[in-house]
């Protein structure tokens, strides 16, 4: 990422304080949640039966915090996006007003084919957006499993027995979580270089 993607990105994440609160609640949300279901944070509820690595914790507080960048880059460029939309009505609606009535029906004909081509753009986006949010999921899911207690997971107990998952899993766990790492952060990278206006006046 060059200096001025760096400094694009910073002011994406800054733009919005309210994407900002959500990605912080949202970075010490999966921190809290997955910490205390793993058993990395000790608590009463969850017996953790394997031992804790400063790998599991690393994982987690990366995972965690990419979760929580993701979460406030997504906000804040969709607000962002909106308030580019709102800006853009309102600037086509005042050069309308300047037009005489000869030139209306033209205007209205290339703003009809202009704004199907909004549909589209929009609807190429939400698609776009979906795709990375079940992405994001899953680099979540990958994380969550990374750290986890392999034999204290009811759902590889019910596929695979205890023995097996702590020879064959549990030597992965630092690979699942690498790779989760890496999936989000790809998509946090990919997200803004589709949304920085620097990056793209740039390609």
């Amino acid at each position: 990422m060059n200096e001025y993607g760096l400094d694009g990105f910073v002011q994406t994440l800054r733009s919005d304080r309210r994407a900002a609160v959500w990605g912080v609640v949202s970075a010490a949300g999966v921190f809290i949640l997955f910490g205390l279901v793993t058993g990395l944070i000790p608590n009463p509820i969850y017996v953790r039966m394997v031992p804790r690595t400063g790998f599991d914790y690393l994982f987690l507080t990366l995972t965690a915090l990419l979760a929580g960048v993701y979460v406030t880059q997504r906000l804040a460029t969709e607000g962002a996006s909106e308030r580019n939309d709102e800006r853009s009505r309102e600037e086509e609606a005042s050069r309308e007003d300047d037009h005489n009535h000869d030139h209306d029906h033209d205007h209205d004909h290339d703003h009809d084919h202009d704004h199907g081509h909004s549909h589209v753009k929009d609807h190429d986006s939400n698609g776009d957006t979906a795709d990375t949010d079940r992405l994001a999921f899953g680099g979540l899911i990958g994380g969550f499993l990374a750290v986890g207690c392999p034999i204290c997971n009811a759902v590889l107990l019910a596929l695979f027995s205890s023995s097996a998952l702590m020879t064959y899993f549990d030597p992965l766990r630092p690979l699942l979580g690498a790779v989760s790492v890496a999936l989000l952060a790809g998509l946090v990278y990919v997200r803004h270089q589709r949304t920085c206006p620097t990056c793209v006046s740039q390609a």
